[in-house]
């Protein structure tokens, strides 16, 4: 199910995979508007069930991807009212560069696509999509490798260090966009996220991940 992960509980390569996919997902959603193809997908494709199990989509609600692109510009975009989802700026105020210095460092190694590159390095839809390739890493190297060997102990220490540093932070904003939105599907988008940032912080921080203070 959708937002589900197993805590501190150890995974196996398919549970690992499907965490990475859902990282890939969410990091799609923040960073960019959903465009009706996406659209149609979520509604009727092979993510409808997932969607609708999650109430993304009220019954009674017309939602049409016009207007739930002017709720992501009042949400993220537009001034004077718009919650900016930079890490900088909720860790440590509009002009600190810490968070995107780091960010930008990871971005480096990040050979996927992004949806948007030209996004802020420390945009959250960045971060959850290196997430998701930190996690698909993982998944490969745990189906290709039994026992698992120094690559696979490498890419877990990654993963730990990278949440630990970028994706602690969320909360507070995740908690003002989703009194903020508009719809249904970003109120939903923003409980969903901040559930699945907490439930891998049991996973990514257990004794011996604890990563950087």
């Amino acid at each position: 199910m959708m937002g589900e992960t197993k805590g501190s509980d150890k995974r196996d390569a398919g549970e690992m995979a499907a965490i990475g996919g859902l990282y890939r997902l969410l990091a799609q959603l923040w960073l960019c508007e959903i465009e009706a193809e996406l659209l149609s997908q979520l509604r009727s494709g092979v993510l409808a069930e997932a969607f609708r199990e999650h109430h993304f989509f009220s019954p009674g609600e017309k939602v049409d991807a016009t207007a739930l692109a002017e709720d992501y510009r009042q949400l993220l975009i537009s001034p004077p009212d718009h919650l900016s989802p930079h890490q900088s700026v909720w860790d440590e105020g509009p002009f600190a560069s810490r968070a995107i210095v780091s960010m930008k460092r990871y971005l480096q190694l990040f050979k996927g696509p992004l949806p948007h590159r030209e996004a802020a390095a420390d945009h959250l839809g960045n971060q959850l999509a290196i997430m998701g390739e930190i996690a698909a890493e993982i998944a490969a190297e745990m189906a290709a490798t039994n026992p698992q060997g120094s690559r696979y102990a490498s890419l877990e220490a990654l993963g730990s260090e990278f949440f630990v540093a970028h994706l602690l932070w969320p909360a507070t904003f995740l908690a003002r966009a989703g009194r903020q939105a508009k719809t249904q599907f970003y109120q939903v988008l923003c409980h969903l996220t901040a559930d699945f940032l907490v439930a891998e912080a049991g996973f990514w921080k257990r004794e011996g991940q604890a990563g950087p203070d």
